[in-house]
């Protein structure tokens, strides 16, 4: 399966899209989409089943994405985009992963001109994250210490909802770095976030066992 963008940041903050194929050593957990159909009535018992974790964003991440398939009605479907910015953390000693969605978190155009498409603050999100900055994350307790996860092959996803300081935790942010509330995720975004997770990127096999064996 390929990725549609392949990202290294460094200290010259540069872009460079590459386009490469992902290779999964495990294929339990595959960079790949499928359909647990009752995904999203588990987001809030896996949030319910989560810490939080304050971590550092370095300067060096690897970000991935994919488009994928959802239906929202019976006569049509959209795409959308599922992101991870994955980064190791040395305080945790784990590979990490940021995972978010496009079409979420949305923030109305205030003028009138209703043909422009809303404003996706993840976009804007992905600019902050290359000046280092802090985060706050819910990560799951199953899989957090779960030895599978947090390897560079299967890193620990987490969902941010909180950004607090940028230049690793020398700067507050402050309203220029976020006129759109950038530095925020509403708690009904993150539980769409993890829904979507749950519903088309958690292996089934790996649903089963986090939901149904207990």
């Amino acid at each position: 399966m390929k990725i549609d963008r392949h990202r290294l940041y460094g200290m010259a903050e540069i872009a460079m899209p590459i386009v490469v194929a992902v290779v999964v050593a495990w294929d339990y957990f595959s960079f790949s989409s499928h359909i647990n159909g009752d995904g999203y009535d588990y987001a809030e018992t896996y949030l319910r089943r989560s810490k939080v974790v304050r971590v550092t964003i370095p300067e060096w991440y690897e970000e991935k994405s994919v488009y994928y398939q959802v239906d929202w009605a019976l006569r049509f479907a959209t795409r959308r985009e599922y992101r991870q910015l994955v980064f190791y953390a040395p305080k945790y000693r784990k590979y990490m992963a940021v995972v978010s969605f496009s079409g979420v978190d949305e923030v109305k155009n205030f003028d009138f001109d209703f043909s422009r498409k809303p404003f996706d603050r993840e976009f804007s999100r992905e600019g902050i994250y290359r000046a280092q900055p802090t985060i706050l994350a819910y990560a799951n307790t199953t899989q957090w210490n779960d030895v599978r996860y947090g390897t560079k092959e299967c890193p620990m996803p987490i969902f941010v909802f909180r950004i607090t300081r940028l230049h690793n935790n020398q700067e507050p942010i402050g309203a220029w770095n976020c006129a759109y509330g950038e530095d925020k995720v509403a708690y009904d975004v993150t539980s769409q976030y993890v829904g979507q997770y749950l519903s088309h990127f958690m292996p089934e096999a790996e649903f089963e066992r986090l939901f149904k064996k207990r």
